[in-house]
């Protein structure tokens, strides 16, 4: 089997793994759903357990698996991190292709019509608004007070080779 015949139902494949955190997932979390390789920023739970949201350009870590994958369809797994509301993510320097990216500039997405990101290998990656890998500085063109950290690098820019997956490297 060659690598462009490589099955990929996970959200996010993960080629080189470092630190793993269980966390508590956010009400709101909870109820949307998420993709592996959503980026997610630590919230405050109340009970002191390490919660975690959706990243709104802030930083944390990112899921490592989505909430309803078909990987998981056969599985016990399936709708584990729903039901029972924690999940695992993953912080420091990894290497992982990923789904969870912006595909449209934040302006389009904003304004239309809508204009595709081009990625280029080395760009330096930020979480969206939204929390998904991007190369704008999202934070900077909406005014945010706060600055964005550095999550990432671009290794493999999206193409019908690597079916349509951001591969990149973390720096969180």
């Amino acid at each position: 089997m060659s690598g462009l015949d490589l099955i990929r139902s996970r959200d996010c494949q993960i080629l080189r793994a470092d630190i793993v955190v269980p966390a508590k997932i956010s009400t709101t979390m909870k109820n949307g759903g998420w993709a592996g390789g959503q980026g997610v920023m630590w919230s405050d739970s109340g009970s002191g357990d390490l919660e975690i949201t959706y990243s709104d350009g802030r930083f944390g870590g990112f899921v490592l698996w989505g909430s309803t994958e078909s990987s998981d369809e056969w599985a016990a797994y399936t709708n584990q991190s729903k039901y029972y509301g924690y999940t695992l993510v993953g912080i420091s320097g990894w290497m992982v292709s990923t789904i969870a990216y912006e595909k449209y500039s934040l302006q389009s997405r904003l304004s239309g019509p809508l204009i595709e990101l081009v990625y280029t290998p080395s760009d330096i990656l930020f979480f969206s608004s939204r929390g998904l890998w991007t190369n704008q500085d999202e934070m900077a063109i909406l005014g945010s007070p706060f600055t964005p950290k550095q999550a990432g690098h671009v290794a493999q820019p999206p193409s019908s080779s690597n079916q349509f997956r951001l591969g990149l490297s973390t720096t969180l």
